[in-house]
């Protein structure tokens, strides 16, 4: 697999490019259809890509021109499930391992961060981290695909990539796994192993606003194991600091209610 293609833009003036003898009128006609996507006249260049694509080109014609399509209907349309449709058959088409491994990226990216269809990203972020060789951005994509399990509910599956994750200490989201296991078992309701990792995760964290979300977590945890005191410590530590104010100041007044109410 020639890897070193992976990392070529797939700009507006590179996707055509290459070994492909255009006739002058479809050479023609893909010029009309970039210059109006300079222009930002979407729907007219969709319409000319589609206009090319009826008179049945060659199937490596084909594929750049769905992955053009692709790539307008979600950075410039935001219509996702065209979009994945367009991804889905540069898929079907071709075995280049440029289309191929940009094609699942694209459709990683909109079901995880756009559509929220962790199923799909899930299967797409599989697809990426079975490619042989290892792909440069495996981490990236092992992390996505654990932490689709986890959205998609397949928790099991979920704490066994995370648990692989943290068996390298390399793994660029070793740090994050911390964060992520204390997560699921906060959702398991098994406070005190939730805490051991949120603590792992803090002593190792950086950056602060992700550390607020760990001890808001805690927080929550020994409120919910009746340990009031260290729950309103740490409310009140990450008070001024937690995006949402409000709430942090309804769980203070909560708990201090709640101290009052014991010592009657």
């Amino acid at each position: 697999m020639k890897l070193l293609l992976i990392s070529i833009a797939l700009g507006l003036g590179i996707l055509f490019m290459g070994s492909l003898d255009f006739t002058p009128t479809i050479n023609k006609e893909i010029v009309e259809a970039q210059e109006f996507l300079l222009i930002q006249n979407y729907e007219k260049s969709i319409a000319k890509y589609k206009e090319i694509l009826k008179k049945n080109p060659g199937n490596e014609l084909k594929v750049k021109i769905y992955y053009q399509l692709g790539e307008i209907y979600s950075t410039n349309l935001g219509k996702n499930k065209e979009a994945i449709g367009y991804f889905t058959k540069v898929k079907e088409l071709t075995e280049d391992p440029l289309f191929l491994v940009k094609s699942e990226e694209r459709i990683g990216e909109i079901a995880y961060s756009f559509s929220k269809d962790f199923k799909k990203s899930f299967q797409s972020y599989k697809n990426l981290s079975e490619f042989t060789p290892k792909l440069g951005n495996f981490d990236f994509y092992q992390f996505r695909m654990a932490v689709s399990a986890f959205k998609k509910g397949d928790i099991n599956n979920s704490v066994g990539l995370f648990e692989d994750i943290q068996r390298k200490s390399s793994h660029k989201y070793f740090i994050s796994s911390f964060y992520y296991l204390g997560l699921i078992n906060f959702h398991r309701k098994q406070w005190n192993r939730s805490l051991v990792y949120l603590k792992e995760f803090i002593k190792r964290e950086s950056k602060k606003d992700l550390v607020v979300q760990a001890k808001f977590l805690m927080a929550n945890i020994y409120e919910s194991k009746e340990e009031l005191k260290t729950a309103y410590d740490l409310y009140y530590s990450i008070l001024g600091k937690y995006p949402n104010t409000q709430v942090v100041q309804n769980r203070l007044k909560s708990i201090y209610s709640r101290r009052i109410a014991r010592k009657r």
